[in-house]
């Protein structure tokens, strides 16, 4: 029986092997290898010059590609490799934002896949189950990102929340506090706005607070949910982070797609996945949605 706990170490050769750099048409499966293999590793931000002399900054974890170029590097069409992205949007994988004209893909649990330490901060001395690592068995002479081994041991996990790690605060924020309906389209209005200027207020100043511009930031022809639902809704979403669950629940606000109060009844519109859920943990949840919808009958419509 093959073992599927824990991790296989690869090295960064392999890429360049004749193995992996025939010419064909890409797997899924290798394409979902290569964007992670694409990604950048290093802590600290990148800023990349285009050709229009405009500059970008890619993250850790982010990979810089147009459509076309993954398009001809995996040998797909647009409208596959379009597909392709917006299900792994759909399955919280990652997330795509478009800077100055640049598409830049986000993987959400890059941590997961090549953290920047190993548990014992010891590299060659790694247990078989370690998570695979960018620098594992990489040829020291072969990129000039090996100039920053000894930045990356020095990093201070407490400077900064991952990218992944905002993007769960800032939608909490829109449908938490400000009781938002359409949050996604919110926060990437939000987020592309502020990339855009480089995170800096009108007198070019760096913004340090993101999350204290968000909660004032003007939101313009927005539906609003009523703060019962909201406050108790929290409270559900709280629970669900303590269950054992095997992904983030932050599905919970993004595939929640609208609530309506009518002839007493409450009907939610949310995603099969939210509903088998959240009927499945239903004694768990029952005294908050009661809490919700009062002496209305509750009904699901599915999205």
């Amino acid at each position: 029986m093959l073992n599927s706990v824990g991790y296989i170490r690869l090295s960064r050769k392999f890429f360049k092997s004749d193995y992996w750099n025939r010419k064909r048409n890409f797997s899924q499966a290798e394409a979902w290898l290569d964007l992670i293999q694409m990604a950048r590793f290093e802590a600290d931000p990148a800023e990349r010059t285009l050709p229009n002399g405009r500059q970008i900054v890619i993250e850790r974890g982010e990979v810089h590609a147009s459509l076309r170029f993954l398009s001809a590097r995996w040998g797909w069409g647009l409208m596959q490799v379009r597909t392709y992205l917006r299900n792994a949007v759909e399955k919280h994988q990652i997330t795509q934002r478009v800077t100055q004209g640049e598409n830049v893909i986000t993987l959400l649990k890059y941590d997961v896949y090549n953290p920047l330490v190993f548990e014992n901060n010891t590299p060659n001395n790694t247990p078989n189950n370690t998570p695979i690592t960018h620098r594992q068995h990489t040829d020291n002479t072969n990129n000039n990102n090996d100039n920053n081994d000894k930045n990356d041991k020095k990093v201070n996990e407490s400077i900064s929340l991952s990218r992944a790690q905002e993007r769960e605060k800032f939608l909490e924020i829109l449908f938490f506090e400000k009781r938002i309906k359409s949050v996604v389209p919110e926060f990437e209005k939000f987020f592309n706005h502020y990339e855009a200027r480089g995170w800096s207020d009108s007198n070019g100043k760096k913004i340090t607070d993101r999350f204290a511009l968000l909660r004032n930031w003007e939101v313009k022809n927005a539906v609003f949910y009523p703060e019962k639902l909201t406050k108790n809704y929290q409270k559900i979403y709280d629970s669900a982070k303590g269950l054992k669950v095997d992904e983030n629940t932050l599905f919970l606000i993004t595939e929640f797609y609208g609530y309506t109060e009518r002839n007493g009844s409450v009907e939610i519109v949310v995603s099969k996945k939210l509903y088998d859920f959240l009927e499945a943990n239903i004694n768990m949840f029952k005294p908050n949605l009661k809490s919700i919808i009062g002496e209305s009958k509750l009904t699901y419509k599915l999205k």
